[in-house]
């Protein structure tokens, strides 16, 4: 079966035991190579890992769908996946605001918030790790031509799946950590 490729699948059986009777590709084989193959796996990884097992969502293949379009064009892989990764915690029900701090009052570009897992931003002193205001509308708009977006972006959605991961490890992202420092000797390569 070839991996990013959509497929129309007939299945016979009842309940939970199915077996696959055949299966036709039915689009365009999205041709993964080098890092950005594991940013597809890595889009896998995140759906069978937080997705409900029997769960359905137009909106969710969709977007997955748009995503691998978007990785397997170069500098657009980075934004796609923020993208993919926000959407995918919306779907799921865990959005965050970016429009309002926790107390109730807008974000502003001049202010500077701490990220409280779970739950939004909080306003907070400039200390380190505090994420400007600029930044935080500047992820909620999709706007990543502003420095520091897609980085804070990572961060935020990072601790987010985390949290939602319940301890689980995705195994993609150490994989591509690994592929980024051989290709490149960058420590610390980000997904």
């Amino acid at each position: 079966m070839p991996l990013f490729q959509k497929l129309d699948v007939d299945f016979r059986g009842q309940g939970a035991s199915h077996q696959m009777r055949s299966w036709v590709p039915s689009g365009p084989i999205h041709h993964l190579q080098e890092h950005r193959l594991y940013f597809g796996l890595y889009l896998n990884e995140l759906i069978t890992r937080l997705w409900p097992l029997q769960g359905n969502s137009v909106a969710l293949f969709g977007l997955y769908s748009s995503t691998l379009t978007l990785i397997s064009k170069q500098h657009q892989e980075r934004a796609a996946l923020r993208y993919f990764e926000r959407t995918l915690l919306a779907e799921l029900g865990f959005a965050l605001e970016f429009k309002q701090s926790l107390d109730g009052r807008a974000i502003v570009p001049e202010g500077h918030y701490r990220h409280c897992v779970g739950t939004g931003f909080e306003r907070s002193p400039v200390v380190p790790n505090a994420i400007s205001g600029e930044h935080l509308i500047a992820i909620d708009r999709n706007e990543w031509h502003l420095a520091g977006a897609l980085h804070h972006a990572r961060g935020i959605f990072s601790r987010e799946i985390d949290l939602h991961l319940e301890g689980q490890t995705l195994h993609t992202r150490t994989l591509l950590r690994q592929v980024m420092d051989r290709a490149t000797g960058d420590l610390g390569a980000k997904t």
